[in-house]
């Protein structure tokens, strides 16, 4: 995360996807939604299956860093930059499922 004069921007890596469609491979797509990874902003539950020991405790110091340092901007690994009026918000929401 960097701190500008806009606020705090993430970057997610791998960890958090901006998804608009899923992958046009039948078993990818079939990979993605197996593992709960969704479309729009979210966790990227397909990577984290695969890189993640600790699942839960990751997403929640990461929970409970950007509580502190609530997201101005999103930048996921995959998928478009996010910036809107409620993102800390749905951050805490969807870091919370």
């Amino acid at each position: 995360q960097a701190s500008t004069s806009a606020g705090h921007v993430w970057y997610g890596s791998d960890v958090i996807s901006n998804l608009a469609s899923y992958p046009p491979n039948f078993f990818l797509r079939s990979f993605f939604k197996w593992t709960g990874t969704k479309l729009g902003l979210g966790i990227f539950h397909t990577v984290m299956m695969m890189t993640a020991r600790d699942k839960k405790k990751a997403l929640a110091e990461l929970k409970a860093e950007m509580a502190e340092k609530a997201p101005a901007t999103i930048v996921p690994g995959h998928g478009g930059f996010v910036t809107e009026s409620d993102l800390a918000e749905r951050a805490q929401a969807f870091l919370s499922q």
